[in-house]
């Protein structure tokens, strides 16, 4: 039973390693969105006050 219990931990300690990675993972892909789209929209802005 003990050896169950050992082994079942470590698989908890896994998998919670593997979401915290994921978790990660997840925010610095929409930290990344968001700068493209801070990009994008600022020159669109410049282009818009270059017409004006």
């Amino acid at each position: 039973m003990l050896l169950h219990e050992i082994l079942a931990r470590d698989r908890m300690r896994d998998d919670q390693l593997r979401a915290r990675r994921e978790r990660l993972a997840r925010r610095l892909a929409t930290a990344r969105r968001w700068q493209r789209l801070a990009r994008y929209a600022d020159r669109r802005a410049g282009r818009a006050a270059e017409r004006l």
